[in-house]
Parts: C-alpha cells; structure tokens; sequence
C-alpha cells in the first residue's frame, strides 16, 4: 500500500502535525506536540519515499533532480523591445557600414536575456552588462565574447571598480 496526498491529510488532522518536507537537507519534517509528532511518523515510518514525493508536489516544489533558477532584473534597465528600438533609431543615424540585417539583429537579440543593459558601442557588435555584473559582447552571430577594453561600458566599469576599491569596497 502506498500513501496517497489524502492519507498524509488524514494523518495531519487526526494527530494535529504538519508534515513539510525541506528541500535543503532531503527530509521530511513533522511539526506538532511530541506524542503527535512520534505517532505521525510511526504512521508514515513504510512510505517515507511516497510521503516525499506528496509532499514536493503539495509545496509545488521541483524533483530532486531538477535544479531552482533564480534571477534578478534590476528595476532600471528597460526592456529588450525598448533596447531594440533604441538600437535600430541609433543604426539609422550610422553610416551604411554599421547597417545590419534584420536577421543579424534578431540573431543578436536571441543571445540577451530579460535584465541585460545593453550598449551601442561598435558596428558590428554590442556590449551588454548581465543582470549578474557580468559584462560580454555579443556579435551578429549571436557570438557572446569578452567585452573590448574600449567599450564605453567597460571602462565605466573599470573607474566605478577603482573608485569602490579607493574607499575599501569592491563590487
């Protein structure tokens, strides 16, 4: 017999626990008075691998052999639409040698991610700052590369570093 996510609630309310279980050490934790607590797991002591997976789902938590992504995109960095749009108005302006395809940008556009801020520094490449501080070049290949140390970007970059080291703080 394998316990099923109605059995687990059975448990919980008649002995009054909780069952959680804690992605952080595998296990599955019971809350309640101790003679509840003892007897909830007794209870359970045959099933601890169904009673596992239950609850994983229950929690709306991922299997065990599934990673959690967590991501920050700062608040002031605009769209990539936006970024697009900008981009193609700041093409319009350059000479034909740094007009690419519509393909080439959309290969470039393929390699960002939601949170890059992205620079319009070269003809045939853009330098992007990650949402993680990362900072790379991305061509019309789609190609992501180290930045060139001539990019504006990077030398902000370079003088925000030494000045933060000036005052004892690195970022």
């Amino acid at each position: 017999m394998t316990l099923e996510l109605q059995d687990i609630e059975t448990i919980e309310a008649e002995e009054r626990v909780e069952f959680i279980f804690r992605r952080e050490n595998d296990a599955i934790s019971v809350r309640g008075v101790e003679g509840a607590v003892e007897r909830a797991l007794a209870r359970i002591a045959d099933h601890r691998d169904s009673v596992a997976r239950i609850l994983r789902q229950r929690q709306g938590l991922p299997e065990p052999d599934e990673g959690i992504v967590e991501r920050a995109i700062p608040v002031d960095v605009p769209s990539l639409d936006s970024q697009r749009e900008a981009y193609e108005r700041w093409l319009s302006a350059k000479p034909r040698y740094y007009q690419p395809t519509r393909a080439e940008i959309d290969t470039m556009w393929e390699a960002l991610q939601d949170g890059d801020r992205i620079f319009f520094d070269f003809a045939r490449s853009v330098t992007v700052v990650r949402s993680s501080g990362e900072i790379v070049a991305i061509d019309r290949k789609g190609r992501v590369a180290a930045p060139s140390p001539y990019s504006p970007a990077v030398r902000d970059w370079q003088r925000r570093r030494a000045a933060s080291c000036n005052r004892g703080i690195l970022i």
